[in-house]
């Protein structure tokens, strides 16, 4: 572990204190490159916090004072849906901070495993593979086992949806005599993400970019 991840990891711990602290949180994991180890001088924070019931919008604004954050970078979701993420910096670092309903993320974990839903939680499912838990580890345990069990139906699913290519290939002469510059590299950008999607169905991960 470098020493940036340490300091990050470090930073990360003591930021995560003041939402632990709220009584309403049940469980709360790093996730991203500093829980894989990976970050670097660039690197931000991914938090998740896990709830029965979402703290209000004063409980988070107090939070952030808490922890010396600055004014809110962007937010994502609404706290009356159940899911809900803000970022801010601490001393220069980016924290990406996620707020969950426990019950609306287990429907989610439901929903992929059962239904074989390709949605983008699917990262999010990956993020929890390598979360470090801070909080409610037997929650967070319970979570990975159910999810490391990447079921035989999904894998099928990312393998048909995403091997569909373009035969580009056979078109290059025509192509090069067209101002078709941009849809040519466009297309060349579907067919790499088709692969990793093809292969992330193939070695079961959840997260193509993985």
């Amino acid at each position: 572990m470098t020493n940036q991840n340490q300091y990050l990891l470090k930073l990360a711990k003591r930021n995560a204190e003041a939402y632990i602290a709220n009584p309403k949180t049940k469980a709360a994991m790093i996730t991203g490159s500093v829980a894989e180890g990976l970050c670097d001088e660039y690197s931000d924070c991914e938090i998740c916090f896990y709830y029965d019931e979402l703290p209000s919008e004063a409980e988070l604004h107090l939070t952030q004072q808490q922890n010396q954050g600055s004014e809110p970078l962007w937010t994502l979701g609404s706290l009356q849906e159940g899911s809900f993420a803000e970022s801010y910096l601490v001393k220069g670092v980016e924290f990406q901070i996620g707020h969950e309903v426990i019950a609306n993320w287990e429907k989610e974990i439901s929903t992929i495993l059962e239904e074989f839903d390709l949605s983008p939680m699917m990262k999010a499912m990956s993020g929890t593979l390598i979360g470090i838990p801070l909080y409610g580890a037997p929650l967070i345990q319970q979570w990975k086992a159910k999810i490391s069990n990447y079921p035989d139906g999904l894998a099928q699913k990312m393998v048909e949806h995403y091997l569909t290519f373009f035969a580009i290939w056979g078109m290059q002469e025509k192509l090069a005599r067209r101002d078709t510059t941009l849809w040519y590299y466009q297309v060349l950008v579907e067919s790499a993400q088709n692969i990793l999607g093809v292969l992330s169905g193939l070695n079961r991960l959840y997260n193509i970019s993985a």
